[in-house]
């Protein structure tokens, strides 16, 4: 049947009213459809025409959807997010038309995704990137397809493409860091890069970055360095951030004095990074304490000896004289000792503290005394200079970077007895100098005296001083000198502009400033490396255990080499390899306890053979091997036993007690199967089971034995069409069917949701090659399934359900809801019974399992599956208890029986067969079986009551009633129009339709009945107070006694009445209308020639004539009424 729908076009009517356009939207492309039209009617009691002729016409075929564009560089993968991108364009590269694009679907597999292609939740409407989360590190696949505005119009596919979403590194741990005495800053962690699990991979790691953040004036900055893949935890991985580049970052100062906010991060060379690690840096803190002092007296002056613990920038010198209320600052200097000259002897309290290179000072060193001595004011001559004056110079022991020098300036004493000490100044000017001073005291002894400048510049030319004294005004003429450090270091080092040489001129060490140029060997006891060594060329680091052994490691540019007692190399770690070649070759190696051979890695008794192949595993003379297969199926891929050689197939003693070979043969002896077992189709269950265990055949739960049962019991339910139940230990568990599982595996065939093309019969989409095993679902025909074999599209519909929909969808109105949801607990105890393909429920209840398996079954629950009557199945349905409950089976006729209310809102069915449309009124059923109708009744569709094959009510969809008894037909039309038939002959046949009537009046209760018969209208009335019997009729036939075939009889009796004759009754008089009984005139006068009988005492009214013929009268006037007959 076809299914017709109500439309509503758009109607523009043309300028002479005569047309009307009518535009119609929503069709379905390529479709076969039927127009009707039906007017209607401005006036609304006219309601609508009747409908037009059917005008067919087929719409035209969809064109088609092209592929959206998708590219290689459209899809892409860092950390755990996949980002799919969209230009927008199709796959040729333009814009889809306007209105006709709904969206740009995502269809994804691989990972979280499953195998298969899944449709993913977000689409494109216009161009942009959809990020997807992911949490398994595999690799995904993606592909796009368009979606039309048209329902089920569908795009090809896009071309596919992969990312694979790696592992990222593992965080590092262990984090510490060390400031040294120069303000560089070393960090140090934790981290293993050969480590590498189902999350995290560390062996493709290649740097670390380390972020530093001053949060206090909002700076931050980043470094980065390799990882060092042979530093294995415990050793640690490590950065240095020199203190110059702190400083440009944070400030000249500033940067030792703040605490940082540290973050560690691994990156590999897929640009995936780790978590980051948070760590904090506490601030530099300069291990420089305060000095610790002594002084000497000198002539108005004293000298100031310190000790230093680390490297210090200058001594600030500061004196009391008021027993330290206050101080002040005499000297700063970086000699030592440090000369303070005075303008008087009187005691003093001296105490210094260090300036630090990396800013601030220490704090204050301990307090000494000192008194200068007196200058004698008659002495006024000065002694004797000071004789054989020279000065060396040499790298300060105590400054490591070699950049410092000391110099040592003797000199023979004087030789004046009065002379007090000596004064030494020294600069590197020449023009208005400013010098830096030293004194030494004369000795009491001795002839030699030396004093040790420190913290000289090389390459720079001094010029120094010294004078014999015995006051501060009474000096020795000074004895100048020239040290020039150039010259007396040549052999140490010497320095030029952006350039450091140290060594001889034909063995040194040089750096210009980028690279570090070595001559001859380096030996070392101890030391490290902590920048990058580049070698070039030929050059080579080669490290023996002993001089001259063939024991050795080279390095050179072209990698690492190994070489045994032998001198035979055995391992090679190769820089200069091939793209794809390897880099790491080794005939012999350990690692950790697995020994490395030439085609073998072994350890503990596993042994992977790369030769055989092989990987076999031994302990005592047991052995567990496997092998890819030869040549043969029979070849033996797996296997235990106590032989590493197996015999094909035989699972005998001294072979292996369990193989399997390629063609997925299992030999065992005395094997034991714990756990589920998959049997496929055809396969036996016979020998798997336990000796041990029982198998129970009954229609009933097996008696537990004594000690109960045992799990893998088995038991067939024959009362369930022996279906196969395991102990489970606690319950009787239904077996996997193999036929079940069979039909899992083919649901990974694809599915196709469309409308139907025909010639041959296929589903409407593009761009798709059909297999065997996709289904249809054809939404041009009620949803009908269809399955593809291999060449064509056949029905997949199952015949019973078939029978069993055909027969459901004779109820009509029966759409009550049994329920709106599916309960969870419901479903957790629903049972299959794939064998006899019943779903049932069942529920437990003091240990017993209560089950409505069956489609006659009186328990709580439901039943869909087969009712079996004489040995065949027919569908059926069973929902309910013995108290209320629907059934329905297709056995016979197909019976729908219902007991209880049927409630929809307030609508219901009771249980004496009764239905209440919301309220008291409705369809009830009476003692004697009558049904009476109350309230309004409403029926859309066809509605056919039959009771005999001649006797049968009809409503069909247009609305029209047809109602046949017999030789009797009442029809009333949808436009109103009451047909009522009797082929039958004779009054006696009774009347084609009676209307009967029982109601309270003046009379009291009286019954009306009217008769439309037997060529005549007959109204009946009896009943009443008094009782009396009348009838009324009108009859145009001679069944009645005294009236001509073709009169026109109305009347109520015998007595009166009005008779219409075509020919006036008799041959001599013409009486048009003959009245028994009385007339009252309504308007005007009698009309002449109208015959009255009986009373006629009511006041006569002219009235208009009334003609009564076949034909119309000739003229008249305004008023007259012909009656045609």
């Amino acid at each position: 049947m076809a299914n017709f729908f109500d439309l509503n076009p758009t109607q523009t009517k043309s300028t002479d009213g005569k047309y009307i356009d009518l535009v119609f939207t929503g069709f379905v492309p390529d479709t076969d459809y039927g127009l009707t039209f039906a007017w209607v009617y401005e006036d609304p009691k006219l309601g609508v025409s009747g409908e037009s002729n059917i005008f067919a016409f087929k719409t035209i075929a969809e064109p088609e959807l092209a592929a959206p564009q998708f590219r290689d560089q459209d899809v892409d993968a860092i950390n755990s997010i996949l980002y799919i991108n969209w230009t927008g364009k199709d796959a040729t590269g333009q814009d889809y038309l306007p209105g006709k694009l709904k969206q740009v679907n995502i269809w994804i597999k691989g990972g979280d995704f499953g195998e298969e292609f899944k449709q993913y939740a977000a689409s494109f409407t216009k161009a942009g990137t959809i990020q997807i989360s992911a949490t398994q590190k595999a690799t995904y696949c993606v592909k796009l397809q368009a979606e039309g505005t048209t329902p089920g119009l569908l795009s090809p596919f896009s071309e596919t493409f992969c990312v694979t979403l790696l592992k990222q590194p593992k965080a590092v741990y262990d984090i510490r860091h060390e400031w040294d005495n120069a303000g560089n800053l070393s960090l140090f962690w934790k981290f293993d890069p050969t480590f590498k699990d189902a999350t995290n991979d560390n062996t493709l790691a290649d740097s670390f970055g380390l972020q530093l953040l001053d949060e206090t004036n909002d700076m931050d900055a980043t470094w980065w360095t390799s990882v060092e893949k042979d530093k294995i935890p415990p050793l640690e991985q490590k950065i240095v951030i020199s203190s110059n580049q702190l400083q440009k970052v944070f400030g000249e100062f500033t940067a030792f004095e703040i605490d940082y906010t540290g973050a560690i991060y691994v990156r590999d060379k897929n640009l995936q990074t780790s978590f980051v690690t948070g760590y904090s840096v506490t601030k530099y803190s300069d291990p420089l304490t305060a000095p610790v002092i002594s002084a000497t007296k000198a002539p108005m002056a004293y000298n100031v000896s310190y000790t230093a613990n680390s490297t210090f920038d200058k001594i600030y010198i500061e004196e009391s004289t008021n027993s330290g209320t206050t101080w002040t600052n005499v000297g700063v200097t970086s000699s030592n000792p440090a000369y303070v000259p005075t303008i008087n002897s009187t005691q003093r309290s001296v105490r210094a503290k260090f300036s630090k290179k990396l800013g601030g000072f220490t704090g204050y060193s301990n307090t000494v005394t000192v008194t200068p001595d007196k200058i004698d004011p008659t002495d006024t001559t000065a002694p004797a200079n000071p004789t054989n004056v020279s000065a060396t110079a040499v790298v300060d022991s105590n400054d490591k970077t070699g950049f410092s020098l000391q110099a040592t300036i003797s000199f023979t004493k004087s030789s004046d007895s009065d002379c007090r000490g000596y004064r030494i100044r020294w600069t590197t000017q020449t023009t208005n100098p400013i010098y830096e001073y030293g004194y030494v005291d004369h000795p009491s002894s001795g002839t030699t005296v030396s004093f040790t400048v420190s913290g000289l510049i090389p390459d720079i030319t001094y010029y120094y001083q010294v004078a014999a004294t015995t006051t501060p005004a009474l000096s020795s003429g000074t004895y100048h000198g020239i040290l020039l450090n150039k010259t007396g270091n040549k052999n140490n080092f010497w320095l030029t502009t952006g350039q450091l040489r140290v060594g001889t001129d034909t063995q040194f060490m040089y750096f210009n400033g980028t690279d570090l140029y070595l001559t001859g060997d380096i030996n070392a006891r101890s030391g490290s490396i902590t920048g990058n060594l580049t070698m070039t060329g030929g050059g080579s680091v080669i490290a023996r255990t002993t001089a001259g052994s063939n024991n050795k490691v080279t390095l050179s540019y072209a990698g690492l080499f190994a070489y045994d007692a032998n001198g035979t190399e055995t391992t090679q770690i190769i820089s200069n390899a091939a793209a794809g070649a390897a880099t790491f070759t080794t005939t012999k190696a350990l690692i950790g306890n697995w020994s490395v051979g030439t085609n073998t890695i072994s350890a503990g008794g596993v042994t992977l053979n790369s030769s055989t192949p092989s990987i076999i595993a031994t302990n005592g003379g047991s052995y567990v091997g496997i092998k890819p297969r030869a040549s043969a199926g029979t070849d033996i891929v797996l296997w235990t036993g106590n032989t590493d050689s197996p015999a094909i197939n035989s699972a005998a003693s001294g072979q292996a007690g369990f193989q399997v070979n390629a063609n997925g043969q299992l030999y065992a002896t005395g094997a034991i199967i714990s756990g589920k077992i998959t049997v496929e189709s055809g396969s036996s269950l016979g020998g798997l089971l336990n000796d041990t265990s029982k198998v129970y055949y009954s229609s009933s739960t097996p008696t537990a034995p004594s000690g109960g049962h045992k799990i893998g019991d088995a038991w067939i339910d024959t009362s369930s069409n022996n279906v196969l139940k395991i102990w489970d230990g606690t319950t009787w568990q239904i077996a996997q069917d193999s036929e079940s599982a069979k039909t899992i595996a083919n649901l990974k065939n694809r599915t196709f949701t469309g409308t139907e093309l025909a010639s041959p019969i296929r589903p409407n989409v593009t761009g798709v090659t059909f297999v065997a095993g996709d289904l249809w679902v054809n939404t041009s025909s009620g949803n009908k399934l269809y399955r593809y074999d291999g060449s064509a599209w056949t029905s997949a519909q199952d015949q019973g359900a078939a029978d069993g929909s055909t027969a459901l969808s004779r109820v009509t109105g029966l759409t009550d809801k049994f329920g709106t949801g599916v309960n969870a607990a419901l479903l957790k105890s629903l049972v299959v019974n794939t064998n006899g393909a019943h779903i049932y429920s069942s529920y437990v209840t003091g240990g017993t399992t209560v089950a409505k398996d069956s489609y006659t079954s009186t328990n709580t629950g439901f039943f869909i599956g087969w009712d079996v009557q004489a040995g065949v199945i027919y569908p059926a349905i069973n929902i309910g208890n013995a108290n209320a409950y629907v059934k329905w089976t297709s056995y016979g006729t197909g019976t729908l029986e219902v007991k209880g209310n049927i409630v929809n809102g307030g609508d219901y069915w009771n249980t004496d067969g009764s239905f209440k449309f919301g309220g008291s009124s409705g369809i009830t059923k009476g003692a004697t079986g009558q049904v009476t109708i109350g309230s309004n009744v409403l029926i859309q569709g066809s509605v056919t009551a039959s009771s005999l094959d001649t006797t049968y009510t009809d409503i069909d969809t247009s609305g029209n009633i047809t109602i046949i008894n017999g030789t009797k037909t009442t029809t009333l039309s949808n436009n109103a129009t009451l047909t009522m038939t009797d082929t039958s002959n004779g009054w006696d046949s009774g009347g084609a339709i009676s209307i009967n009537s029982q109601s309270s009046g003046y009379y009291g209760t009286e019954s009306t009945t009217l008769s439309v018969g037997g060529n005549r209208i007959q109204l009946s009335r009896s009943g009443g107070t008094p009782s009396a019997s009348y009838q009324s009729w009108i009859a145009h036939a001679d069944e009645l006694a005294g009236v001509s075939r073709g009169t026109l009889l109305i009347t109520t009796g015998t007595s009166s009445g009005i008779t219409l004759k075509p020919n006036g009754g008799t041959a001599s008089s013409t009486y048009p209308v003959y009245i028994f009984g009385r007339l009252d005139t309504s308007f005007g006068g009698i009309v002449p020639g109208a015959y009255i009988a009986g009373n006629t005492t009511y006041t006569s009214r002219a009235i208009r004539n009334i003609t009564v013929n076949t034909t119309s009268p000739s003229g008249g006037n305004e008023g007259d009424i012909w009656i045609q007959i």
